[in-house]
């Protein structure tokens, strides 16, 4: 949903961007096809370009990646790593990463207290990054996608 947004964002920012016609060049046309030619908003030729608020690739693509599929994928390992090992299913997530896990964590409270970031965690899950998805599915990737529980590993 959140890409919908950025996408309608995206294309209303580019219909505002519209090049502007010269007084000059729009009377040429007028003339040429017998009717006005308004498609886009008459500025006299030396008149500035408007200023308008564009979306870079950058952020387009840190919310595509970091906010709406990094997310997703945080809610559906919630999910399933929960379901298939209700007892220890945060203590398996973590000794996946052995001492990295300690240093994100670390680094996560960190980045709070001197307000790098304002999100709440709720719990071990949402401190994982796209970067610990690797890890998670090369050694769960069987089960996960088997919806088998199990308690060995």
């Amino acid at each position: 949903m959140e890409l919908q947004q950025i996408n309608e964002r995206i294309l209303s920012e580019r219909s505002k961007q519209a090049p502007a016609t010269s007084v000059a060049q729009n009377a040429a046309a007028e003339s040429r096809t017998g009717t006005l030619v308004a498609e886009r908003p008459l500025l006299p030729p030396s008149a500035p370009e408007p200023h308008t608020r564009t979306l870079g690739n950058n952020a387009v693509c840190y919310q595509g990646i970091q906010r709406t599929f990094r997310n997703a994928v945080v809610m559906f390992l919630r999910d399933r790593l929960t379901r298939l090992f209700p007892e220890d299913h945060t203590q398996r997530m973590k000794k996946t990463f052995g001492e990295d896990w300690e240093k994100a964590s670390q680094n996560a409270s960190l980045s709070r207290e001197i307000l790098g970031t304002t999100t709440v965690v709720r719990d071990e899950y949402d401190l994982l990054g796209t970067n610990h998805f690797y890890g998670i599915f090369e050694r769960y990737y069987d089960k996960i996608f088997s919806g088998r529980r199990s308690s060995r590993l």
